[in-house]
């Protein structure tokens, strides 16, 4: 099938395959946790749990930092990251067969649904929109990816993000997973 992605970055060539990263393409700072572990075990880890390689989308948020000391308490989170991690784990476990978040690209299945999310989600950001042709992806709806009140609550949405069920007003994203291919510059 062929789908909208808004390339962020100006890291997707037009008619090529997109491939998983064995190496981190942000070279980010791997940090210790003074007695419990050193930077060093991270990588081997990271290999261990993903030995394909990963998305920019899944390097990004596996390995950029998240907890800065501007608040009050000295940290403030960004919850993204946390998102992400909730309903990566809840796939590993029970939707195995469904493609990671972390291996993926993300796509629209029209050009208003895409216009729609850079309109209300990247508003200002410079891009350029391409097809891609997928054989392997999930369509989700996005409202799925909170954290809502409780663990419990958590869970339950990123069960539905996985099973493929909508809320009563639907953002649906397509996640493709790679290897794909780009064809045309659309916009």
């Amino acid at each position: 099938m062929v789908f909208y992605t808004a390339d962020f970055e100006g890291k997707l060539e037009v008619n090529s395959e997109v491939f998983l990263l064995r190496d981190d393409p942000y070279n980010c700072v791997l940090y210790d946790v003074r007695g419990y572990y050193s930077e060093d075990v991270l990588k081997p880890h990271l290999a261990d749990i993903y030995p394909e390689g990963l998305s920019y989308h899944g390097w990004r948020y596996l390995l950029e930092r998240h907890t800065y000391g501007t608040s009050e308490n000295g940290f403030q989170h960004n919850i993204s990251f946390f998102i992400e991690m909730n309903f990566e784990y809840v796939r590993k476990l029970y939707f195995p067969d469904k493609p990671s978040r972390f291996q993926s690209i993300f796509a629209c299945e029209s050009l208003e649904s895409l216009n729609d999310f850079i309109n209300s989600f990247r508003e200002g950001a410079t891009y350029r929109i391409l097809t891609i042709k997928a054989d392997d992806f999930h369509v989700a709806d996005m409202h799925w990816l909170k954290l809502a009140t409780q663990n419990i609550s958590a869970s339950y949405m990123a069960h539905k993000y996985w099973e493929g069920a909508f809320t009563s007003n639907p953002f649906k994203e397509v996640l493709v997973k790679l290897p794909c291919r780009t064809l045309d510059v659309v916009g």
